[in-house]
Parts: structure tokens; C-alpha cells; sequence
């Protein structure tokens, strides 16, 4: 259901996604729902985790 927000919390995600070398895709069936997906690439052994 629609709630009370200020409709930015996709935006953000997808900007957090992509600063991090992701993506975020959607699926979407009209009267059933909508699906969001976040994907971001695995750290190799090599680059430092902070």
C-alpha cells in the first residue's frame, strides 16, 4: 500500500547501487506487486574491505 514517504527511497538506492558498481532492476505485474532487485559486484581477494 502507499504510505506517508517522500517517494525518494528507490532514487537512493539505485544512487547507493551504482556508487558501488551495481545496478537495480524491476519487475512488475500491474494489481499484483513490483519486485526491485540490487545487485552488486562481489569484492576480489585483492582490493582492500574496509
Amino acid at each position: 500500500t502507499r504510505g506517508q514517504g517522500t517517494g525518494l527511497g528507490l532514487a537512493i538506492a539505485l544512487g547507493v547501487a551504482r556508487a558501488h558498481g551495481g545496478s537495480m532492476t524491476v519487475h512488475s505485474v500491474p494489481g499484483e506487486g513490483s519486485e526491485f532487485v540490487i545487485t552488486l559486484p562481489l569484492a576480489s581477494a585483492a582490493e582492500p574491505l574496509l
